[in-house]
């Protein structure tokens, strides 16, 4: 009778408290075709990229370098999960979603289930079944990738100017700002608006243009030209030490009429 009871008491405890979470530490690197990874039954990683999983194997954590992920989680197999890239954080419990990470930024979409997306940023977002969402890049840099992935993928002038501004408020000085002025003149210039595009090259003139100077005066030259403003074309020419082509092109220029 003893004996029984105490066995009784095991299987009680036993059903009472589960063995706790083990700790997860895996580097992921990428395979071709993919790699699979089960750290938990009922939960299943499928990533073309790198990464690390941390956490436990009740909250597992991984965390997307580059590339993306495939996630399967059933209901009930975890307490919770996350997956997290530079530009923000997918928590869910029970759901089959992905989460890519380009230089456009971190994009989730969700096949089964919903999400929550939280933005380094402050943005949050809810995604259901069908949806998708996306966390832009938060660095001067990462804007600055994604304006030119943008700019490769053939997308409006307007998404491209909208990524180098939101760059441009985290570069308030230095070679990044200028870079980034560069770039927002040529994304006015192929969109027809001259005017501003000469504003934005002598704004970032006024500070010196550093290593960039000597392209940002050639382009300073050819939109005074479009413009048909020989005059500014001309000064441009002789205030700075110039190419061959772009002189030719400021003293062959004809005022518009």
């Amino acid at each position: 009778g003893a004996l029984a009871a105490a066995a009784a008491w095991l299987i009680a405890v036993s059903l009472v408290e589960p063995p706790l979470p083990a700790p997860l530490d895996l580097e992921l690197a990428e395979a071709p075709g993919g790699a699979t990874v089960e750290p938990v039954s009922g939960v299943s990683f499928t990533l073309t990229g790198t990464g690390r999983l941390g956490g436990t194997t009740a909250q597992p954590e991984l965390t997307l370098t580059r590339g993306s992920v495939a996630v399967s989680v059933e209901p009930g197999s975890v307490d919770g999960l996350t997956v997290s890239t530079a530009d923000g954080a997918v928590r869910i419990v029970g759901t089959v979603f992905s989460v890519e990470r380009t230089a456009l930024g971190t994009r989730v979409d969700v096949e089964r289930g919903a999400v929550a997306l939280a933005c380094d940023s402050g943005v949050q977002h809810a995604v259901e079944a069908g949806g998708s969402a996306e966390c832009l890049p938060r660095t001067a840099g990462g804007l600055l990738g994604r304006a030119r992935a943008l700019e490769a993928a053939g997308a409006a002038p307007a998404d491209v100017l909208d990524a180098l501004d939101r760059g441009l408020e985290q570069a308030p000085t230095g070679a990044m700002r200028t870079e980034l002025q560069l770039r927002r003149a040529l994304a006015l210039r192929a969109s027809g608006q001259l005017d501003a595009a000469g504003a934005q090259l002598a704004d970032a003139l006024a500070s010196g243009g550093g290593a960039r100077a000597e392209a940002l005066v050639r382009l300073s030259v050819d939109v005074a030209v479009e413009r048909g403003d020989c005059a500014a074309a001309l000064a441009w020419v002789a205030e700075h030490e110039v190419d061959a082509a772009t002189r030719t092109r400021a003293e062959a220029c004809r005022p518009q009429p």
